[in-house]
């Protein structure tokens, strides 16, 4: 279930969105509210899961993470079983930042993070070809980023 949220919540997000380290006083003044207010506001969205952490976004390239692809997996079996153990696999494997289940041709679409390509090949022919509800994996090699956020377009 969403939250109805107002244009005083839209601006407070907005704030937190672009930098969650930012003094809560700031918030609180270029979102028009008071600071205790701003501060039951933010509570309030916490309480309700709209804010459901607050974590710092490291660069890939300076933290050794800059080989990135987008791995589509089909799987073996289209059976809840093998669904949910893939999907087991895919939330233990630290070099996979992102899956979703997809509609259509594939059956997920990962994002795996890993130093250098040699260790995107062992991990992808050691680690998860051998998964026995992969069936196939097709990988795209990421030349660039050309867009990455983590910031969701509340105004929109």
């Amino acid at each position: 279930m969403s939250l109805k949220l107002d244009r005083e919540d839209i601006r407070i997000l907005t704030l937190l969105q672009e930098d969650a380290e930012r003094p809560m006083a700031e918030v609180a003044e270029t979102a028009g509210l008071s600071l205790s207010s701003c501060w039951r506001r933010v509570r309030s969205l916490k309480e309700a899961g709209v804010i459901r952490k607050t974590v710092a976004i490291l660069d890939p390239e300076r933290a050794g993470l800059g080989f990135e692809v987008i791995a589509s997996v089909t799987l073996t079996d289209h059976g809840l079983k093998s669904r949910l153990k893939f999907e087991e696999f895919a939330r233990a494997r630290p070099e996979i930042v992102e899956c979703r289940l997809l509609s259509g041709e594939k059956d997920y679409q990962m994002r795996v993070v890993t130093p250098d390509l040699g260790s995107y090949e062992h991990f992808m022919t050691g680690v998860l070809l051998e998964q026995p509800e992969v069936r196939s994996v097709v990988t795209s090699i990421v030349l660039r980023r050309v867009k990455t956020t983590t910031a969701l377009p509340l105004s929109a």
